[in-house]
C-alpha cells in the first residue's frame, strides 16, 4: 500500500504541473480575440475598424474597463467620415463612445467576440443611431 501511494504521488507530482502549464501560459483558450482590421484577430485591440467595406468608421484609443471571456466593455473615440460631399472628399470627425464586445464563438482555434455594440455618449454623427450593433465574421487567428 505504501509503495502504491508513493508511486501515485510521484505520478501526480509530475503530471499536475504539466497540465496547469499547458492550460495557462501561451494558450489562446483563456483569451478572447477581436478583429482589429476586419481580418486579423488580436487580443484587446486598442483600435479597430467598424465598417469593413470602406473603413469610414473606426474606433480608436480603446480603454477597457473589463475584458472577460464572455464580454468586454470600454470607452474610446469613434472616428467617422462625414462623407460630405462624398466619402472620398469627406473628413473624419471624432465622437466619444462606449463599446461592448459579446457573443463569443469559436473561430478556428481561438474564441472571438462576434458582436460589437457602440453607444455614442455625447454628440453623434448626423444620421447615425445613438446605439449601433454590428456582427463580425470570423477573422484570421493570431499567429
Amino acid at each position: 500500500m505504501l509503495r502504491f501511494s508513493l508511486a501515485l504521488g510521484a505520478i501526480l507530482a509530475i503530471a499536475l504541473p504539466a497540465s496547469v502549464a499547458s492550460a495557462g501560459s501561451g494558450s489562446n483558450q483563456l483569451r478572447v480575440f477581436f478583429p482589429k482590421d476586419c481580418q486579423h484577430n488580436v487580443y484587446k485591440p486598442k483600435s479597430f475598424v467598424v465598417t469593413c467595406a470602406d473603413a469610414n468608421f473606426v474606433v480608436k484609443n480603446v480603454d477597457y474597463s473589463r475584458y472577460g471571456t464572455k464580454s468586454a466593455r470600454g470607452t474610446g473615440t469613434a472616428s467617422v467620415n462625414t462623407c460630405e460631399p462624398s466619402c472620398v472628399a469627406g473628413t473624419f470627425k471624432s465622437y466619444p463612445v462606449s463599446i461592448r464586445l459579446s457573443r463569443v464563438r469559436q473561430c478556428g482555434d481561438v474564441p472571438q467576440f462576434r458582436r460589437l455594440t457602440i453607444r455614442f455618449t455625447g454628440k453623434k454623427p448626423k444620421g447615425q443611431d445613438r446605439v449601433t450593433r454590428q456582427p463580425f465574421t470570423c477573422a484570421i487567428p493570431p499567429s
